[in-house]
């Protein structure tokens, strides 16, 4: 340590404790915070973000999620709201050309 004329000297036994508790304190609290812990709806909503077999349908889902995020509803209602996303993808059927229609498929 330095002393205020700028020589050096060693801590003593009270400084040397008092910074020790201070480091023991500071890792008793970091522990102390918890850790988010997700919920079974953020899960799901997680699971469905980045679901689409396209890109543009994979950005519709991400687009949902962080709105709803942004906007502050639940994961019950983001859920929803992917959910639905999902439902209107997977019923959505593509129109077949006039080449396709001739060939009886």
């Amino acid at each position: 340590m330095r002393t205020p004329d700028g020589a050096l000297r060693s801590k003593s036994h009270a400084e040397w404790k008092r910074d020790k508790d201070a480091a023991e304190a500071a890792a008793a609290k970091a522990k102390q915070q918890p850790t988010h812990q997700p919920d079974a709806w953020e899960t799901l909503c997680g699971q469905l973000r980045n679901h689409g077999s396209t890109h543009s349908q994979r950005a519709a889902f991400n687009e949902t999620y962080e709105r709803g995020v942004s906007a502050g509803l639940s994961w019950q209602e983001i859920y929803r709201n992917l959910a639905a996303l999902r439902k209107q993808y997977e019923t959505t059927t593509v129109p077949m050309s006039p080449s396709v229609k001739s060939r009886g498929f």
